[in-house]
């Protein structure tokens, strides 16, 4: 595809595609606006942009810096984390195994950003760039990156200490409970909450709230909203 667009000069409005007709380029008479929007903890999955780093030495040594830093925060690589050897897996469980250490949140943190820094990079070898940029909870972190508020190694440093210190709450009884209702009717809920605290953590839509709080709280929360 690079090389395509590096050799295939397009006029506004002219379309090109390969032989295989599989890939088709293009090119508007207007330059479109483009966003980009960083994903946060919940995205990861194993092997994500791996494909990147099977083909290309830049993105290959994007991931041993972030090996390096694990060693600086006492972790396991990032890089047997997110890669591990999924055809040579034993069954589905090891798979699963793979996939719940991935997940836990000082792993998670930091190869969610290394994942959107490969594909932040390798967008822009393509000549795509944003002009405005935006994230979702961890991904804030990443847009500030890609706006050029720091480096990749800040943001990978941010993203093992935000991981590691999110996990030292772990151990808590806290919960979260996502409610399809108004934020007039959550607020009228907490209201009537008896013993500890909870409150309204984050409002995704006008009919869909989010409570945050001690265990027993959301519970009695719940018990509430289903009756």
């Amino acid at each position: 595809l690079k090389s395509m667009l590096e050799t295939k000069a397009l006029n506004p409005g002219r379309l090109h595609q390969n032989e295989a007709r599989q890939i088709w380029l293009g090119r508007p008479s207007a330059r479109p606006r483009v966003g980009f929007l960083f994903p946060g903890q919940g995205s990861q999955k194993l092997n994500m942009a791996g494909i990147l780093v099977e083909r290309f030495q830049w993105a290959r040594e994007l991931v041993q810096l972030a090996d390096l830093l694990s060693e600086e925060f006492g972790v396991r690589s990032l890089s047997h984390v997110m890669y591990p050897p999924i055809d040579q897996a034993r069954d589905a469980e090891q798979i699963d195994a793979w996939f719940r250490e991935l997940s836990l949140t000082a792993n998670a943190q930091p190869a969610i950003c290394l994942a959107s820094i490969l594909w932040f990079r390798f967008l822009g070898e393509l000549g795509i760039t944003p002009v405005t940029v935006g994230g979702h909870s961890l991904g804030e972190a990443t847009a500030f990156y890609a706006a050029g508020a720091f480096d990749e190694t800040a943001l990978l440093r941010f993203a093992y200490r935000r991981g590691q210190a999110m996990s030292q709450c772990q151990a808590k009884d806290g919960a979260m409970l996502s409610l399809r209702c108004s934020r007039r009717q959550i607020e009228s809920l907490l209201e009537k909450i008896s013993d500890g605290f909870v409150a309204l953590a984050n409002i995704n839509a006008p009919n869909q709230m989010v409570a945050s709080g001690e265990l027993h709280s959301i519970e009695q929360l719940s018990r509430l909203a289903k009756a």
